[in-house]
């Protein structure tokens, strides 16, 4: 009889049907995970369309015109997101909701470069309660009591919701996490940089003015993004991302007349869904 010890190893040791099997489960992992060569993207430009959920810092804001050179203290806004509709796939009422545009290009493997638009919205909480300081004008100064006065829409509204459309330049690096090709899908990482200018149309209320609603270059703003990619067929997109920074505006147009001013700054945090098409114009024809 062999000894105990043997007959330990020698039951433990895989049959040759289980050797057989791990290597076909390794190798369908392999080849699900990357073993067979991506697509290539150098050369490949692609458009994005989709949505997005904001949310702001409280800010400062700096209202002056004749008669008056007052700033609002920690003002708190939030965004307006629409109702999910099927009407807003109409191209009359695309940009209705709150919306993103991107048109990227791949300089290489894991560099791409592009413009966004970035449709969000800004809207002042009603019936907060906000520190003031300054010269109001007569409405608001019988309102204000111990340096404080309630935002309602007696005294004032202020929004940027057609929109705060911010306008930027972007740069990214893009890393594959996994291939399934079966499905012929790919699943990246992206992360980068946005720099641009913002130009809201700002529908500001004071009580005796005129509304003005024209598009009019603020200020700018700068951000971080990251986010997933999923690529199917080597040209069906779909993409995740958080977008966040920093937004100055230093000349927001309030009313139709030429003194009317506002001024602020704060942090912004956008999350975004979209989808879109990447097709190749030039580079490797080794690929989709």
């Amino acid at each position: 009889m062999a000894p105990r010890s043997d007959r330990v190893q020698a039951r433990d040791l895989p049959s040759p049907a289980r050797t057989v099997r791990l290597a076909l489960l390794l190798s369908l992992l392999l080849l699900a995970t990357g073993a067979l060569p991506q697509a290539p993207q150098e050369g490949r430009i692609e458009v994005l369309w989709g949505w997005n959920r904001d949310a702001y810092s409280a800010s400062d804001i700096r209202f002056t015109g004749e008669g008056y050179d007052f700033t609002l203290h920690a003002v708190r806004a939030t965004d307006r997101p629409s109702d999910v509709s099927i009407e807003y796939l109409s191209p009359t009422k695309l940009t209705l909701p709150q919306t993103n545009l991107r048109i990227n290009y791949s300089l290489t493997e894991h560099w791409a470069v592009g413009i966004a638009f970035d449709h969000m919205k800004y809207v002042m909480a009603q019936d907060q309660q906000v520190g003031v300081s300054g010269t109001l004008p007569e409405i608001a100064a019988q309102r204000a009591q111990g340096g404080s006065i309630t935002l309602d829409r007696e005294f004032l509204t202020y929004e940027h919701t057609d929109g705060l459309n911010f306008v930027n330049a972007r740069i990214e690096r893009r890393d594959r996490l996994a291939r399934l090709n079966p499905l012929r899908l790919d699943i990246a990482s992206a992360a980068g940089l946005s720099v641009g200018a913002l130009v809201p149309r700002t529908a500001c209320r004071f009580p005796g003015k005129q509304l003005s609603d024209d598009y009019h270059l603020s200020g700018g703003g700068i951000g971080l993004h990251a986010g997933a990619r999923l690529t199917f067929l080597g040209c069906i997109v779909i993409a995740a991302e958080a977008h966040g920074g920093r937004i100055w505006m230093p000349d927001v147009r309030t009313t139709h007349e030429a003194r009317d001013r506002a001024s602020q700054s704060f942090w912004f945090f956008e999350g975004a869904v979209m989808v879109g098409a990447s097709i190749r114009i030039h580079g490797p024809r080794n690929g989709p």
